[in-house]
């Protein structure tokens, strides 16, 4: 019986000094920030305390306001019906950040413009004869 109840207290003390000593181990990590491009980040000053939070993606509206017209906005809502097109509903290049689902809806449409929308052409596939180096059916660049 003793030999149990010492072998509880000598457990007992190991758990202790492993939590305490885990309180005094100081341990400090810093964030990563040299890719990227701080001017570009959210938050940076002055733009966003002058300016809405997309000012560089889209155009502002001038004067904004609220949108009176709320009954249309299902519109900017993208489904696709099914079939053989594979088409989804993952937009990647949106003309406005409305995506129709604003909350409260008045917002849908009350700071930004339409822009235009530039779609990059994918790439011509390779012939199968070509001596071109292949990265999976694209051409590669030497």
């Amino acid at each position: 019986m003793k030999k149990n109840h010492n072998t509880e207290m000598l457990l007992l003390i190991v758990v202790v000094i492993a939590i305490m000593g885990s309180h005094f181990i100081q341990r400090t990590f810093y964030e990563n920030y040299e890719g990227m491009n701080i001017s570009l980040l959210p938050g940076t000053y002055p733009i966003t305390v002058d300016k809405p939070i997309l000012v560089k993606d889209y155009p502002l509206k001038n004067p904004a306001s609220l949108n009176q017209n709320t009954q249309n906005l299902w519109k900017d809502y993208p489904v696709f019906s099914s079939g053989y097109e594979q088409r989804t509903n993952n937009v990647e290049y949106w003309p406005s950040p409305n995506n129709g689902k604003c909350s409260p809806l008045e917002f849908c449409g009350a700071m930004y413009n339409k822009k235009p929308v530039h779609i990059p052409r994918a790439p011509k596939p390779v012939p199968i004869d070509s001596d071109a180096i292949r990265v999976n059916y694209y051409a590669s660049k030497k």
